[in-house]
């Protein structure tokens, strides 16, 4: 089971997703983004995160994220690259693309809830939903789809990129509890 938390911004709120028991945390380098932080910010986080939770550069290009590649475990995009590190992102998996995981997200980025195609149950071992998660639909995805794993942002957020620490606990709690129950 993987439980990200995306649009990490600040070392409170990377605490905190350590202390949760999250799996990993995202830094937005995409530049338009509402949670996009500074390469040398990142930097800090990262290094604070180091061996206590894995850390994800995520952008919509490799050329977002290739200042952060060395320095983080995974890289999300929303392109194929070749890489060992590569979190593929999108609302279409290509069998040909060589990733760790598929982050299915037809949302881009934007939350934006959507319907799930039926074809996902069939890359469950790699496959990690997001786009509009919050802990009112989150169990019945789980249910359904019985993913490898999931991303929150805005779901567990009092404002873009400042995270609510209560939402986080229980978005946490609620995913442990609907992962125990499709075992």
């Amino acid at each position: 089971m993987i439980v990200k938390i995306c649009g990490i911004t600040n070392e409170d709120d990377l605490l905190s997703a350590i202390e949760l028991k999250y799996t990993m945390v995202g830094f937005v380098q995409y530049r338009l983004s509402k949670r996009y932080i500074e390469k040398e910010r990142a930097l800090h986080l990262i290094d604070l995160a180091k061996n206590r939770i894995k850390t994800v550069a995520v952008g919509l290009t490799f050329k977002d994220v290739e200042g952060l590649y060395d320095c983080v475990d995974y890289i999300q995009i929303y392109e194929p690259y070749h890489s060992d590190k590569l979190i593929y992102a999108g609302d279409h998996f290509d069998s040909l693309c060589d990733c760790c995981y598929f982050l299915y997200d037809k949302s881009r980025g934007s939350s934006m809830f959507e319907d799930f195609p039926d074809y996902l149950k069939s890359i469950r071992n790699k496959l990690i939903i997001a786009g509009g998660l919050r802990e009112k639909n989150v169990v019945n995805i789980i249910k359904y789809l019985r993913p490898l794993g999931v991303d929150v942002s805005s779901g567990v957020e009092k404002s873009p990129g400042i995270k609510d620490i209560k939402k986080m606990e229980r978005f946490i709690d609620i995913v442990k509890s609907a992962y125990e129950e499709v075992r």
